[in-house]
């Protein structure tokens, strides 16, 4: 695994970069250390180390950059949509998750399937400061901070 990014769920960690990520609660930490301490304070509380990531690193931001986070034709429209300039929350959100990646923060993902597990994952980031959380729903994104 590369020094930039900790999967703990043991996949390919390149997925967690680029895909649209349903069902998860991401928030930006401003340091490597921030995210690790609320990594671990979500499995403390009960999150399966499967649920959470970490990532960081420009290599990962390049990832974001990109991709469109979406496979087929709406990847593809998304993709034109970000090069003219115009986009909605997801590609707002793909980029805020990307500069937080440029200048050094960490990008925490957890799925949250249930409204329960959402408000604890959200919770938890909040208190250890992270800022722009959102819950990536399957047809919305929903702020969280």
């Amino acid at each position: 695994m590369s020094s930039e990014e900790r999967d703990m769920t043991g996949s390919d960690p390149n997925a967690l970069s680029v895909r649209y990520h349903e069902h998860h609660v991401v928030g930006i930490l401003d340091t490597p250390e921030a995210g690790e301490v609320a990594v671990n304070e979500l499995t403390a509380s009960g999150f399966l180390e499967s649920e959470v990531a970490l990532t960081s690193g420009v290599e990962r931001a390049d990832s974001l950059h990109a991709s469109s986070g979406r496979g087929g034709l709406i990847g593809r429209v998304l993709q034109v949509i970000d090069r003219v300039g115009a986009g909605g929350e997801e590609l707002e959100a793909r980029h805020e998750y990307e500069q937080a990646l440029r200048n050094g923060g960490v990008n925490v993902l957890v799925l949250a399937p249930t409204e329960e597990r959402k408000k604890l994952a959200a919770r938890i980031l909040q208190q250890h400061g992270a800022h722009f959380i959102n819950f990536f729903g399957p047809l919305t994104i929903e702020r969280l901070d």
